[in-house]
């Protein structure tokens, strides 16, 4: 949905009210629609942050559907159009982070024409995760769906008690997929939560604060996580100013207390405008929606960076005049799962999108 971000969301703090310059600076980043108007606006000429933040949420399930936004074809890197890889591959061969994706394919059984996003696959990439607003409802949920020969089934809802009357986004089932890391929305403020369940098929329990990191008053969204879930990327409001990526590990795993989060370096020179969050298997590369740094055009494109530093490089191949929010990034890094939203839509309709690189 990129509310991207926050994902799409409000940034503030807890019952802060943002300005409207900085609102509307992070409206293409948070995948807000651009339809606030004066008549939005509170007697001090701010946007109420409720109703900000309901907008923004709505960009968080957003992804694009079928044909290319921008209406050409998608390149690999030496200008010629690239087909999509198959499938999974070893993850012991990777591809070059830093490479170029072919043409970008939509995955057309999963894109219903309802707002949606934040789409997160198991490593074998058969089970998506994602987040979904059906028959576009007004509030959020987490949904699943598995692929059968070559193809996802209908999506339904994850199992259990971590859908709610509330808003959740950007689910993470772990490998064995007993345990689920997501984003809870209450009262206009983000949270990261934590769910077991005793075996595969079962329901998840009642979602609880991720220790360590959603505690107190900060805005916390858009988690990212793989494996066994001991480590976590995710965005943070620390300011009125200032939007975060930052990552902390558990060495217990979610049940666990994560350690104090760290800016991932990489991220440290932006303020306003990112989000979407995926890191790498080998935990070395950081990808991630941005609203133009790099001479980009002015919406939300992905990048790629090392986690050590260094300049962004801008996933030129997919990003077009369309919002691209980042979803999941395979263990070998040949494939990357996004969301892109329907040409002048400001509903929140996404539709979801892979595409490939070759291996050296």
């Amino acid at each position: 949905m990129t509310r991207a971000f926050k994902r799409g969301g409000g940034w503030l703090l807890v019952g802060v009210l943002l300005p409207s310059t900085l609102l509307a600076a992070c409206d293409g980043i948070l995948g807000i629609p651009s339809d606030i108007t004066e008549g939005d606006l509170d007697a001090s000429g701010d946007a109420p942050l409720s109703d900000v933040t309901a907008r923004a949420d709505a960009a968080d399930g957003q992804g694009l559907d079928g044909a290319v936004a921008d209406g050409g074809s998608r390149m690999d890197a030496s200008g010629d159009s690239a087909p999509a890889d198959s499938g999974p591959a070893d993850a012991g061969a990777g591809c070059d982070p830093l490479s170029q994706f072919g043409t970008a394919v939509p995955i057309t059984e999963l894109n219903a024409g309802v707002p949606q996003g934040s789409i997160r696959l198991n490593d074998d990439e058969t089970v998506a995760f994602f987040t979904r607003a059906p028959n576009n409802q007004s509030t959020y949920d987490l949904y699943t769906a598995t692929k059968a020969n070559g193809v996802f089934g209908a999506p339904v809802p994850i199992p259990g008690a971590v859908n709610t009357t509330d808003n959740e986004y950007s689910p993470n089932v772990s490998a064995d997929m007993l345990s689920i890391i997501f984003e809870r929305q209450i009262s206009s403020v983000s949270h990261l939560y934590y769910a077991s369940r005793a075996n595969p098929t079962a329901a998840f329990g009642a979602g609880v604060y991720l220790q360590g990191i959603s505690m107190g008053s900060s805005y916390t969204a858009q988690p990212f996580a793989r494996g066994d879930l001991s480590t976590v990327t995710y965005v943070q409001a620390t300011n009125q100013n200032t939007i975060e990526i930052d990552l902390a590990t558990s060495p217990n795993g979610p049940a666990g207390t994560f350690a104090s989060s760290t800016l991932l370096p990489s991220a440290a020179t932006f303020t306003l405008g990112k989000g979407a969050p995926a890191l790498s298997a080998d935990g070395q590369w950081l990808y991630y929606s941005d609203d133009a740094p790099q001479g980009e055009a002015a919406n939300l494109d992905m990048y790629v960076v090392s986690i050590h530093g260094g300049t962004p490089t801008p996933l030129r191949s997919l990003n077009t005049l369309q919002t691209e929010s980042v979803g999941w990034i395979s263990a070998d890094s040949c494939r990357l799962y996004f969301d892109q939203d329907y040409a002048n839509d400001t509903t929140g309709m996404h539709g979801f999108y892979v595409a490939s690189r070759t291996k050296p």
